[in-house]
């Protein structure tokens, strides 16, 4: 019995560190992950620049967003009146 007990030990540690190493050797693996690498074209880099002048010129359009208004401002008591009032 006390055999069987090491031998199951000994099994699921390795298939545990198997199990690891799969993980750690699949994030080593040095795949392209943005699919081609290949230079771009004078038309591509202008289309880019175009896109890029467009997003520019549609974020300077979002105005500005006001400070956010508090509805109970005006009730609540401010830490030093409720200070006070506590004496």
């Amino acid at each position: 019995m006390a055999g069987t007990t090491k031998l199951t030990r000994v099994l699921a540690s390795a298939a545990l560190l198997a199990s690891l190493n799969g993980s750690a050797y699949a994030q080593s693996m040095n795949l392209p992950m943005g699919g081609d690498s290949k230079p771009m074209t004078d038309e591509e880099r202008e289309k880019k620049a175009e896109q890029e002048r467009a997003y520019k010129a549609a974020i300077g359009k979002i105005p500005d967003q006001k400070p956010s208004s508090d509805p109970w401002g005006t009730i609540r008591p401010s830490g030093s009146q409720t200070k006070q009032n506590s004496k």
